[in-house]
């Protein structure tokens, strides 16, 4: 990213929204309690999902919205 950002390329930072680093134990509905970074990751992608749908890795509805957010907070105004 540094090279990026030397080139003064703006770059969105997605990855912060995947970051969940708390471990405090919450209740995900139709699963139980888990730790909360796990359900950030159930809420934001399909890897809780049941089949044909889950488990998967890749980002649900929810996270591609707050990914184009990202992307859409650098761009710059075509005018």
């Amino acid at each position: 990213m540094t090279i990026y950002t030397s080139a003064d390329i703006p770059m969105a930072t997605v990855s912060d929204f995947f970051d969940g680093q708390s471990r405090a134990r919450v209740d995900l509905e139709g699963v139980g309690l888990v730790p909360d970074n796990v359900a950030h990751a159930c809420e934001l992608t399909w890897m809780c999902a049941p089949k044909p749908y889950g488990p998967n890795m890749h980002p649900n509805d929810a996270a591609y919205l707050m990914i184009a957010s990202a992307i859409e907070s650098q761009l710059k105004a075509p005018w």
